[in-house]
């Protein structure tokens, strides 16, 4: 059994139990002595870190030899969002600590490659994010680099390095591939366009040939099913019934003339990826809540949001108390569902109620347009 494995039977029943953070603290500690043989030396406990007029406290620093790590421990029902990150990078930066480690009910390793910049472009790109799941591969080579007997200055600067790299360069990549689908893919329509003018093809031809098209990525020898083409007074009409059969949802995005398949994470309520852990600012203007996409094991599935159709901060904040009291783990599945919709869902009405009986609401209210959508999808084809 390697060391990512140990430590994984050992957090997994401490995570299932939403044990208190100070006895989450103190299992780890012990995890990084029996599997990990850290020296009690070696590791500082509760390590002042001056901060303005007040003294805050780094839970763990680990000290090797021209190295430190510093581990921020957190209670494995809250969410490891940006305020957590921002409270680790704050204590790294002040302990001049390169490296870091938060732990919840996942693990982030966070580096501090460039102290130029803002803390805030630190904590958005966490080198690696780990379930505790023993089967993961990232988890087991992580394990073995923290082991005391190898931990090095030098080992840990390459893999941060090259796990830094990798997630500079999938950031770019998706924000390269934004910028070509903006505005139903303009660029790459223009493209085509202009690379068929030269041969002789009629201006009003190519604009006819090009509006008709449908583009969409797809990974090179896994390419996505094709789209199904829907008519679009159809869905128009669908929308506008969805509407009014549920009061408490609006569009975020919707399709133009065919239902996307897609491959997707799916998780479970209140769970979401780091780039979407904090409140956002939709394109109209209003704001919602950023907890989660949901999607189940069904093709005939949408994206959902939740939050307020305003920028009311009150009922955001409520939401956010909500969604870290009942914060689930996130399950990874490569699950193709068709999209008619991104829906949005207004819980302001729903904040009377209590905590419990918000989430069955919500709940209820996705169930019922999950089945709504199924029962309606072929309605769209053309």
């Amino acid at each position: 059994m390697n060391n990512w494995q140990k430590l994984c039977k050992q957090v997994a029943p401490l995570i299932k139990g939403n044990v208190p953070e100070e006895t989450y603290h103190l299992s780890f500690v012990s995890c990084l002595m029996t599997i990990f043989y850290w020296n009690d030396s070696n590791i500082k406990d509760k390590v002042s870190v001056p901060m303005g007029s007040s003294t805050k406290e780094a839970d763990i620093v680990l000290e090797g030899k021209d190295f430190n790590i510093v581990i921020e421990m957190k209670k494995p029902s809250v969410m490891l969002g940006n305020d957590q990150a921002g409270q680790l990078i704050s204590y790294m930066r002040i302990l001049g600590c390169k490296y870091g480690l938060l732990v919840g009910n996942r693990l982030k390793f966070f580096y501090d490659y460039d102290q130029t910049k803002k803390p805030n472009e630190i904590m958005e790109t966490p080198v690696i994010t780990i379930d505790f799941n023993e089967n993961d591969d990232e988890g087991k080579t992580l394990g073995e680099l923290l082991d005391y007997s190898v931990c090095s200055k030098e080992k840990l600067y390459a893999y941060s390095k090259t796990k830094l790299e990798a997630v500079l360069y999938a950031i770019k990549k998706e924000q390269w591939k934004r910028d070509l689908a903006a505005n139903n893919y303009e660029k790459i329509r223009e493209t085509i366009k202009k690379g068929l003018l030269p041969d002789g093809y009629d201006e009003d031809f190519i604009q006819n040939i090009v509006s008709d098209m449908t583009i969409f990525f797809g990974k090179r020898g896994n390419d996505p099913e094709p789209p199904v083409p829907v008519n679009p007074d159809r869905l128009n009409a669908l929308i506008e019934r969805a509407l009014s059969d549920f009061p408490q949802i609006r569009i975020l995005k919707r399709v133009s003339n065919y239902i996307r398949f897609a491959t997707t994470k799916m998780d479970t309520l209140f769970q979401c990826d780091s780039s979407q852990e904090r409140s956002t600012t939709w394109r109209d203007g209003t704001k919602y809540c950023y907890w989660f996409n949901v999607v189940k094991e069904d093709e005939y599935r949408s994206c959902f949001e939740l939050g307020p159709l305003n920028q009311d901060a009150n009922t955001i904040n409520k939401m956010n108390q909500i969604a870290r009291k009942y914060h689930k783990g996130a399950v990874t599945s490569n699950q193709k569902y068709r999209r008619i919709c991104t829906w949005n869902i207004d819980v302001k009405s729903l904040l009377n109620l209590e905590d419990e009986d918000v989430i069955n609401e919500i709940r209820k209210i996705i169930e019922r347009m999950f089945d709504w959508e199924k029962a309606h999808f072929n309605d769209l084809v053309t």
